[in-house]
């Protein structure tokens, strides 16, 4: 699916406004942050069905919503019992990941394939640093041609779970570390207190 595909086809149903860039005298394609939201809810749900990233079920309710660079985004919450997590059109996928507002994130990958990373950033007045960061992103996820499904699918359920499974496992063994430390700790204090007096004086004079 070509990206430029999509989003001429996005443009001329919805007749988003040119918006002017920080950089002087240029006329910037920014999409307003709820458009940039309602496309990617099209791109994701296309049939309307709301899924749930992390286990695949459709049982799902509005939750909350917050407040991203001005635009109201969504929370659903999943009632499969097993899973009960919340989740946004944004979960699991590259614009999760990175700060800029939505509109900057399309502009950089509808530009990636005929403009340099450089006059990118200088035409969104961001750092150099951002901006490329967020393109070896979307590089390393299309692996090619350049595919808006594929930015809004990129992380499979399994590798969600795995993530989530590899913090839970880090917290747990730095969890048991402290236990044993304390439990050493305690185990030394009992031994001091039961030494003689004689053997006590001694040891705190070595």
């Amino acid at each position: 699916m070509d990206t430029s595909t999509i989003a001429d086809k996005y443009i001329l149903e919805h007749a988003w406004p040119k918006m002017p860039g920080p950089a002087a005298g240029i006329e910037l394609f920014i999409p307003p942050e709820e458009k940039c939201i309602e496309y990617l809810e099209k791109l994701r749900w296309p049939n309307g069905k709301i899924v749930c990233p992390y286990c695949g079920k459709t049982l799902i309710k509005k939750h909350s919503w917050y407040i991203r660079a001005g635009a109201k985004i969504k929370r659903y919450l999943c009632l499969n019992p097993e899973c009960g997590r919340t989740f946004t059109v944004l979960t699991g996928t590259i614009f999760a990941n990175h700060k800029m507002k939505l509109g900057e994130m399309f502009y950089i990958i509808w530009n990636l394939p005929h403009k340099s990373i450089k006059q990118i950033a200088e035409e969104l007045g961001r750092k150099y640093e951002h901006v490329h960061r967020f393109a070896m992103d979307v590089m390393k996820i299309c692996k090619g041609k350049i595919d808006m499904l594929k930015l809004v699918k990129a992380i499979e359920i399994d590798e969600i779970y795995a993530n989530a499974e590899s913090k839970k496992r880090g917290a747990k063994r730095k969890s048991e570390a402290r236990n044993q430390e304390k439990k050493a700790e305690k185990t030394k204090e009992k031994g001091q207190r039961n030494l003689p007096e004689w053997q006590t004086a001694d040891n705190n004079h070595v």
